[in-house]
């Protein structure tokens, strides 16, 4: 995934800012990143990982079997050749984070409740 992940990046932007791939050795280090791919390499220090991550604001983001269930935000899973996307609302919220409405929509599923006030 990670080579994966440069080819993307390389020359992108989002709102003129450029986007800087970092590959850190601890989860602590990840607290000030927008968005944290977590490897498969981690295997049982996922959940711990996130637990560093439940203080941050860091969108949470991997292909991981079972990375939703252990706390993650969005997981990457492989449907008929295609790399789709599933995304639990509860640890998203938990982040105090917001995904746009397109982005629910698009995902292969979506699991946990919205914020309170918002129509589900």
């Amino acid at each position: 995934m990670g080579r994966t992940i440069d080819d993307l990046a390389a020359n992108e932007r989002i709102n003129r800012l450029p986007i800087h791939i970092r590959r850190l050795p601890d989860a602590s280090e990840a607290k000030t990143c927008d968005i944290v791919f977590i490897s498969a390499n981690e295997g049982d220090r996922i959940r711990e990982d996130l637990a560093v991550l439940a203080s941050s604001e860091a969108l949470t983001v991997s292909d991981t079997p079972e990375f939703l269930q252990q706390g993650g935000m969005v997981q990457f899973v492989l449907i008929a050749n295609h790399v789709r996307f599933e995304i639990n609302l509860n640890a998203v919220n938990h982040a105090h984070l917001e995904l746009s409405s397109e982005l629910l929509r698009v995902a292969s599923s979506v699991t946990g409740k919205p914020p309170a006030g918002e129509m589900p």
